[in-house]
């Protein structure tokens, strides 16, 4: 059984994506691909959906909103004046705009929930 056949997917650009860039946003990795897929691309790939790409992450995922010295500043889809949080802030942005219908974060101090709030992404 496949439940996501067909359904398209994006993941952070510091998530394991076989081909991928796998800089973590930090210019000593500019260049750098992944070797393989990360166990959570793998599951979604072996259930069917299919990656389009990766999205923006602050440097080691480590700062309150999107901007690395490589990608430069991800901006939020309704106001380009204002910030989509971090480290998730490429999903939330690319998800809020209809870009992705789903996507892979992390989270740990809020990495996920902020930029969704951000972005005006919620669940119920």
């Amino acid at each position: 059984k496949k439940p996501f056949l067909g359904v398209p997917f994006t993941c952070k650009e510091s998530t394991a994506a076989k081909g991928m860039a796998f800089t973590c946003g930090l210019i000593s990795r500019k260049g750098v691909r992944a070797v393989e897929d990360a166990a959570v691309v793998n599951n979604m790939k072996e259930s069917g959906a299919i990656l389009l790409g990766s999205t923006n992450v602050p440097e080691i995922n480590m700062w309150c909103e999107t901007r690395n010295n490589i990608y430069g500043q991800t901006c939020n889809p309704y106001n380009y004046s204002r910030t989509t949080g971090g480290s998730s802030g490429g999903e939330a942005s690319i998800i809020s705009a209809c870009g992705s219908p789903m996507g892979i974060g992390t989270d740990i101090g809020g990495s996920t929930r902020m930029p969704a709030h951000f972005c005006g992404l919620f669940w119920s």
